[in-house]
């Protein structure tokens, strides 16, 4: 019964037959994964696939897939999702139980792993149809070799020249606007973040961008976030690299209230996740989950073999995952850094690689210092093709130290940090983030920095000895408090001694300044 399952896609190596193959043409069979993905789409999608099979012949599929398939068109076009059951019954008892009904079972799981995403069917379907008209092209060819008399002869080369300049462009229709339905915008995060679209969330290292994805988590999968998906439960997805699962990110959501049983990190054996190869298993991946939002961290690290300096090669990543996000109905949010360059006072000019970041997206988020409290970060609105970006207030939030139990000693808690949000605050302007505080302070808040990590680093210490050893050091207290924010140094009291002196450490995941 698995007459198809067993074809090898592209190239075959049949003897001649019936099907234009001869001893002097390459033969050419069928591609079994793209049959198979255009089954899947049709058993998960059900009618909304239909759209993009608009023309297609499931004759030119292999046999027993093209039965299959015109089989899930036809229950499709009756406005129904096919199953099992549905299925058996369009294709008949006498094929179910040539092909076999468990063979068919299998077909149809192993189909819906291979599905494609909607925004893809149409080029699975050109795939088939321009294997097919190759075949037509070799039967042609094949009898005009077998027919040579002159008066068999003009037609074959016809037969030829039509069959060679059907290039499938026939695809291409126009639509009314008038046909389309006008919306409004769908938020994940209400004017922030869009539903069916990409956002990048930018800023310089240590300003907590990772910090205010486990907070949006954990709104999120309590049903929090003001948006689309406020009052339900969501489901979110996290590809990283930078920072660890353990001790970093599972400790912060922990402490941002998250339900972690909706919270899901992707993982490849031996493989790094990227966008221009794992996109469909990813998809599949997903298919029993109520994803409100996909998170890549970062961004740029998961382009797989795109160049991140190539405008071109930057938006046709980006525009896949926005096809994945738009058929699963959520919003993906990536994560990039400033660049270098501090000569360039444009904030978009300024995220990390290609300006292809940018502007491929929907929206962009910066990240950054508030200009009157150096303790405090802001999170704006720097892109918007979905709203005015100066009508959405800057969120004004700040880090803060906590713990959360660790269940394997619960006589010590893990120490971590979260973010606290204080407010949102009219009067911003993205580009004020990329201002440079006065340079005497910042280098001395810069020297302070580096000291203070050195005096940690070798483990905790009394915060009087530190105090006493920054004034030795010509660090004022204003300033030994500032880098022991930005440090986000854990105090710790010792209920035990009288008085209840604190001590100061680094948290687990500092990095040097």
């Amino acid at each position: 019964g698995a007459d198809m399952t067993n074809r090898q896609p592209t190239q075959g190596t049949r003897p001649t037959d019936t099907d234009g193959t001869g001893p002097f043409l390459e033969p050419v069979s069928y591609d079994a994964p793209a049959e198979r993905g255009l089954l899947g789409a049709l058993l998960m999608h059900g009618p909304q696939a239909l759209p993009a099979l608009d023309g297609f012949d499931p004759s030119d599929c292999s046999p027993d897939h093209g039965t299959i398939i015109g089989a899930a068109i036809d229950v499709a076009q009756a406005d129904l999702r096919p199953d099992d059951i549905l299925m058996f019954d369009r294709l008949g008892r006498t094929f179910v139980d040539r092909y076999g009904a468990q063979d068919l079972r299998v077909l149809f799981i192993q189909a819906m792993h291979d599905a494609p995403s909607l925004s893809s069917v149409a080029k699975y379907a050109d795939v088939v149809t321009e294997l097919a008209r190759t075949r037509r092209i070799q039967a042609a060819a094949l009898d005009l070799a077998r027919h040579p008399d002159a008066n068999h002869a003009p037609e074959l080369l016809d037969r030829l020249a039509t069959l060679r300049t059907d290039t499938g462009s026939r695809r291409l229709t126009l639509t009314k606007a008038a046909a389309v339905d006008a919306a409004r915008p769908h938020w994940v995060w209400d004017q922030r973040i869009p539903v069916g679209g990409v956002t990048l969330m930018a800023g310089r290292e240590g300003h907590g961008k990772t910090l205010l994805v486990c907070w949006l988590a954990a709104r999120l999968t309590r049903g929090q976030l003001p948006g689309e998906f406020r009052g339900i439960a969501s489901d979110v997805v996290y590809v990283g690299l930078e920072d660890d699962r353990s001790t970093i990110i599972k400790p912060r959501l922990i402490a941002a209230g998250a339900d972690v049983d909706r919270f899901h990190f992707v993982d490849l054996h031996h493989e790094t996740f990227a966008l221009d190869t794992h996109l469909d298993d990813l998809t599949a991946a997903l298919a029993n989950l109520n994803v409100g939002l996909i998170v890549i961290d970062p961004l740029d690290a998961h382009l797989g073999g795109v160049d991140s300096h190539k405008k071109g090669e930057v938006q046709a990543a980006i525009g896949k995952l926005s096809d994945l996000v738009q058929d699963l109905r959520c919003g993906a949010l990536g994560l990039a850094h400033f660049n270098k360059n501090t000569g360039l006072n444009d904030l978009l000019t300024r995220v990390s690689g290609s300006s292809g970041f940018s502007t491929a997206v929907r929206s962009v988020l910066a990240i950054g210092p508030h200009p009157e409290n150096e303790n405090d970060r802001l999170c704006l609105l720097a892109k918007a093709n979905n709203t005015s970006k100066t009508d959405v207030k800057a969120v004004r939030y700040r880090i803060e130290s906590q713990t959360v139990d660790d269940p394997a000693n619960p006589d010590e808690p893990i120490p971590t940090a979260g973010v606290a949000i204080i407010g949102e605050e009219d009067g911003h302007q993205p580009d004020q983030l990329l201002a440079p505080a006065d340079p005497e302070q910042r280098t001395m808040i810069a020297d302070a920095l580096d000291w203070l990590y050195n005096v940690l680093a070798g483990g905790p210490q009394p915060r009087v000895d530190v105090e006493r050893l920054a004034r030795e050091h010509g660090i004022t207290n204003k300033t030994l408090r500032t880098a022991r924010d930005r440090l986000r140094v854990v105090a710790e009291r010792n209920p035990n001694v009288q008085g209840r002196p604190s001590t100061w450490s680094l948290p687990p995941d500092a990095e040097p300044p």
